[in-house]
């Protein structure tokens, strides 16, 4: 392999990526590990005290990120009873910020808050 090294995303792709690339050899696969591993978990009891926010963090641009996807998928989403409560929090700018507002209101989507650009330290609106 002319490669230093091959980065996947998980163990779990290696034999995949043997077979895709005739490889014998794996000494340099190397794994991203995952982020979401943590030794503190929220007690279950405390699951009904959560605020029923779904976060989209991303600059709004339609072509890399697709927020016009997740709107249209939030249009299933509130059409399930169990969504009752929830809200679509959207935080971000971009180019295509006003064409998301835009579809949302043409789409009649519920329950959408677009926050805008925010300061990620203090929480706090950046002009």
């Amino acid at each position: 392999m002319a490669a230093d090294a091959v980065v996947l995303l998980s163990e779990g792709f290696s034999e995949g990526y043997k077979a895709f690339g005739g490889l014998e050899d794996v000494e340099k696969f190397r794994f991203i590990p995952n982020p979401l591993s943590c030794e503190e978990y929220l007690d279950p009891a405390a699951y009904c005290e959560k605020k029923k926010i779904a976060l989209i963090v991303a600059r709004l641009e339609d072509t890399p990120k697709k927020i016009s996807l997740a709107l249209k998928a939030w249009e299933a989403v509130k059409s399930d009873p169990v969504s009752e409560g929830w809200t679509l929090r959207i935080v971000g700018h971009g180019r295509d910020e006003s064409r998301y507002k835009r579809l949302a209101a043409r789409m009649r989507l519920p329950d959408v808050d677009f926050v805008g650009r925010r300061d990620p330290i203090g929480g706090g609106t950046i002009a």
